[in-house]
């Protein structure tokens, strides 16, 4: 999506002109003057804390320099948010925070080019309390439970990606001059501190969808405390900020018709473009494509089994990222797994393994998982030297890619079907979200999680929400751009479509093998 570089963060340094009995300007006025002179600014405000800033470098109504005034534009005025004695040039910055359910990403920006300068991510430490949005709902009942989830996100996750952010770069968390924000509708609520319960029951009500001007120590995120947060305004209760950013991001609202983007993550998103209309739904997919639910799931980060493939030989050949020895495994890998063990006939129909040929291979292994035990398959061996412990998939994980893959490919025939269209109607498909940029599109076909159409037609964008946060922050323009776009979608509850749990039912199993792709294994 296009942009024009316009953060509305300025730098300013200044003299103020000394008190005398020819003026009888407050100290106040005449440093607002100055600054306003100086900047270009029409007005400038200035909070109470800021105004005692002041006050203590001017002193006794005495004149003072050089001072220096970080100043934001912020819906239309502008506003003093820093203010240092001695002259500072250091580069105001901007923090996009995509707000994911399971896991949090962060990037900082340098606002005075636009370019991003560090990068940050952590999983969200609600995950401890209640692992998806539902069970979130259902854990924030009372007034301190509620208070305990915003602090496991404020205190516990964004807070450390910022501590983190800032020693990369060396700088203070005051440099730290604009947020702009995207998350799930439920995400941005906890955030907020408000009141979840009626997302969670007919009709899915939110509190509010704009969360209008708010400013950083209104919710607690240790930058600047006076700087403006944007936050992406959600579409519905389950369609928030997030895809909002994705339509702006991805262009959806101008491109193709008959486009359909689909966020993956904990709680799977899909808006269809078709016509002038934008047609959007919610399926809960759950945290397994990002390694949650799994015995030894993992983010992608290093040391991560992020692609698997199986030989013709069914020799396992295994690549983690960095390169170095695996500490667990991805989504994006269990889905490759699934794909090639049904070609070469390791999994049933059903995602059951087959162990007399995984007994034949030697990597038949039993582990304890959720006080079961479990058949694995050992993926790489323990080795004392190098390898620390065995990595495995057992069929439980197995059962949590079907689960979730099940709902997204449900979600996305009801919601053709509502449209009266098939998948092979579709001019091409937008995925989005941090574990789509990993996945192969091919084997993701193969397991049913995405429609069979030309691999062309298929394009990864990696983590749009992200990307819309990042645009807001440096064009001013864009944030309003977003507000007048989460009016337009409309929403369709797959719960109230009969076709969907038809679908879903479907979808659960794995499909056939396309023909010149399989391989027999005698059992």
């Amino acid at each position: 999506s296009p942009f024009v570089l316009d953060a509305q963060v300025l730098r300013v340094v200044f003299s103020v002109p000394a008190a005398s009995l020819h003026d009888h300007r407050s100290d106040l006025e005449r440093l607002v003057d100055t600054v306003c002179r100086q900047s270009g600014c029409a007005q400038l405000q200035l909070s109470l804390p800021q105004t005692r800033a002041m006050a203590r470098m001017m002193g006794a109504g005495k004149g003072t320099g050089p001072m220096t005034a970080t100043l934001a534009g912020n819906n239309g005025h502008w506003e003093l948010i820093g203010l240092r004695d001695g002259e500072h040039a250091v580069v105001p910055h901007g923090l996009a925070i995509d707000i994911g359910t399971t896991t949090v990403a962060a990037v900082l920006v340098d606002l005075g080019t636009g370019a991003v300068v560090q990068k940050a991510a952590r999983y969200n430490q609600q995950v401890s309390i209640a692992a998806d949005v539902a069970s979130r709902i259902s854990a924030a009942r009372s007034e301190p439970d509620l208070q305990r989830l915003r602090k496991a996100l404020v205190r516990d996750t964004i807070n450390p990606i910022i501590d983190e952010l800032c020693h990369a770069q060396a700088i203070e968390h005051d440099d730290i001059c604009r947020v702009s924000i995207a998350g799930n509708t439920v995400m941005v609520h906890l955030l907020l501190g408000l009141p979840v319960s009626n997302i969670g029951r007919v009709p899915f009500n939110p509190v509010l969808r704009d969360a209008g001007a708010v400013v950083a120590g209104q919710i607690g995120i240790t930058v600047n405390r006076q700087a403006p947060v944007s936050i992406a305004p959600a579409i519905a209760g389950y369609i928030g900020g997030d895809i909002t950013a994705d339509i702006h991001a991805t262009g959806l609202q101008s491109g193709p018709d008959r486009s359909l983007l689909v966020d993956l993550g904990t709680n799977c998103e899909m808006v269809l473009r078709i016509g002038d209309r934008l047609v959007c739904c919610a399926t809960p997919a759950g945290p397994a494509f990002e390694g949650g639910g799994m015995l030894q799931g993992c983010r992608a980060t290093e040391g991560a089994i992020e692609h698997i493939s199986i030989g013709t030989d069914l020799q396992f050949r295994i690549r983690t990222i960095g390169a170095v020895p695996p500490h667990g495994i991805c989504g994006s890998a269990v889905i490759d797994f699934i794909a090639e063990g049904r070609r070469c006939g390791l999994l049933s129909t059903a995602g059951r393994l087959n162990i007399a040929v995984l007994q034949r291979l030697q990597r038949h292994v039993q582990v304890e998982q959720g006080r079961h035990l479990v058949h694995a398959c050992m993926i790489v061996a323990q080795d004392s030297a190098v390898q620390q412990e065995q990595v495995v998939i057992t069929e439980a994980d197995i059962a949590e890619i079907l689960q979730a893959k099940a709902a997204v490919f449900a979600g996305i025939e009801t919601l053709l079907g509502s449209c009266d269209l098939t998948s092979g109607q579709l001019a091409r498909i937008v995925l989005a979200g941090g574990f789509a940029r990993h996945i192969d599109v091919g084997n993701a076909q193969a397991i049913g999680l995405l429609p069979r159409i030309a691999l062309a037609r298929v394009e990864k964008v990696g983590n749009a929400a992200l990307a819309g946060a990042i645009l807001a922050l440096v064009d001013a323009h864009i944030a309003p751009a977003m507000r007048a776009l989460h009016f337009r979608p409309r929403v369709v509850e797959l719960n109230l479509l009969p076709d969907f749990e038809g679908n879903f039912i479907n979808a659960l199993y794995l499909p056939e093998p396309v023909q010149e792709n399989r391989q027999a294994v005698a059992s």
